[in-house]
């Protein structure tokens, strides 16, 4: 509870700082709005297509098939796929991290999955 009002707390005062900048006509806060802005509207373009694309993987693709190609005993096979999923992945980490979190579900090696992430950072 206290970390969640902690973390509000810094929200809340970038806002007041935004507000204040703006009252006062001050380039720094004014900057930090328009950048602000525009990493939320990026967020809203991409996250909801990505929700929408794990749902469908949740119910698609069964867990044996992730097992048996991204699990523990998948071997170098596991690594070879999680570079090529990551090859294809499009939003960088925003898609990434769900993505990561949908294969640990269905049964991925966490080996694979930091290789997974840790590919789709580069590509």
């Amino acid at each position: 509870m206290i970390r969640l009002l902690k973390d509000w707390g810094i929200v809340f005062l970038g806002c007041v700082f935004v507000l204040l900048s703006l009252c006062f006509d001050l380039p720094l806060g004014k900057e930090m709005a328009k950048e602000g802005l525009n990493f939320l509207s990026t967020l809203m373009q991409v996250v909801p297509c990505v929700f929408i694309l794990i749902g469908l993987f949740n119910v698609w693709v069964k867990r044996e098939v992730v097992e048996r190609h991204l699990g523990e005993d998948s071997g170098l096979k596991g690594y070879f796929w999680a570079v090529v999923l990551a090859g294809t992945t499009v939003g960088g980490l925003f898609v990434a991290f769900p993505i990561a979190v949908a294969l640990a579900k269905k049964g991925a090696s966490l080996r694979v999955i930091f290789a997974y992430v840790g590919a789709a950072g580069v590509c």
